[in-house]
């Protein structure tokens, strides 16, 4: 049986996801009509700009 940590590592090495999937891939998902529609620059940039606190993003 795979340790945990030994099944995160093959998992992070397993895949690049600074390598985008090739047009047709059929691991490819459509997230579109989950993502919302949130201008997520403007939120997190206000949520940053305007904390009195130390953000986390």
């Amino acid at each position: 049986m795979v340790n945990s940590t030994d099944l995160l590592a093959n998992l992070y090495n397993a895949f690049n996801p600074f390598d985008p999937l090739p047009a047709g891939d059929p691991k490819y998902v459509d997230c579109q009509d989950v993502r919302g529609d949130a201008d997520i620059l403007q939120e997190l940039g206000n949520r940053m700009q305007l904390a009195n606190t130390n953000t986390c993003q």
